[in-house]
């Protein structure tokens, strides 16, 4: 903030008010004008003008020679808080430009971890599947096939995984889409399901799920 003085003793009205606005047009926002003036009809004109045109005396000084009038110009100040109101506005429109950018962003991200979450789940599945294949029937299943090839139980079919052949290519989508259900044994009928429960109870291998071949 600066103080300027404008000298505009000996000036007889209107001059005073005429070097007055002049000189308020070269305020910057938060300057003070003192107008010093020696003509009697000031005291009344230079308020006067301060009022029509938006600005405020901020002091008023009298003495028996002269006046002297601070002057405050309010359109400099209204036009800064202007200035700085349509700042605000366009740092906060950035703002809100940045928010959506981040929360579409966001939005992108979750929907990529939920993709790549499927993905890991199916590729654990894949895999777990693939073990188990790996290490071969589970140890009643395995006893049943045993069992059948060497006569001892009949009307055994096989496993599902045996019986559902497919391309290689498709292998791992069929192990996904069936998981255990591989392992489940197709039977002739019940008589034979029931004599394969009869023998896994016997020996307490464990339990395998049938299948009669005619459903």
């Amino acid at each position: 903030m600066s103080r300027h003085i404008l000298d505009a003793r000996n000036l007889l009205c209107p001059m005073p008010v005429i070097r007055t606005q002049d000189r308020v047009k070269a305020l910057n926002t938060g300057d003070i004008l003192e107008v010093r003036c020696t003509d009697p009809g000031a005291l009344n004109d230079i308020p006067a003008w301060c009022r029509i045109h938006g600005h405020r005396v901020v002091e008023t000084k009298e003495d028996v020679d002269e006046v002297i009038f601070s002057l405050e110009d309010l359109k400099v100040g209204k036009k800064s808080a202007n200035d700085n109101l349509n700042k605000i506005k366009t740092k906060e429109e950035k703002v809100r430009n940045r928010l959506d950018e981040v929360r579409n962003c966001l939005v992108n991200t979750e929907d990529k971890s939920r993709k790549l979450s499927v993905e890991y789940a199916s590729l654990v599945a894949v895999e777990k599947t693939r073990e188990e294949f790996q290490n071969g029937y589970v140890n009643a299943v395995k006893e049943i096939l045993e069992a059948r090839d060497s006569g001892e139980l009949g009307g055994i079919i096989g496993t599902v995984a045996e019986l559902g052949k497919v391309d290689e290519e498709f292998n791992d989508a069929l192990r996904v889409a069936a998981g255990m259900n591989l392992q489940s044994v197709v039977t002739e009928n019940d008589d034979a399901a029931s004599r394969a429960i009869d023998f896994l109870k016997n020996r307490k291998l464990g339990r395998v799920l049938y299948l009669e071949r005619n459903l």
